[in-house]
């Protein structure tokens, strides 16, 4: 699959290429560095850097 630098659109297709980029590189790979929750969470806001922070638990 051909990657391009630029900025992400969301009104665009740019999540269901993303989507479909990581389960192609899943299928190459043993090994990963995004999980298919991780890039769901990152799109709907689901993710925050919060609960990393101990007071925040």
């Amino acid at each position: 699959m051909k990657t391009v630098h630029r900025a992400y659109q969301d009104r665009g297709d740019d999540f269901e290429r993303m989507w479909a980029f990581l389960v192609e590189d899943y299928r190459d790979r043993g090994s990963f560095i995004w999980t298919l929750g991780r890039l769901g969470d990152w799109k709907y806001g689901a993710w925050s850097e919060y609960k990393y922070i101990p007071c925040y638990l």
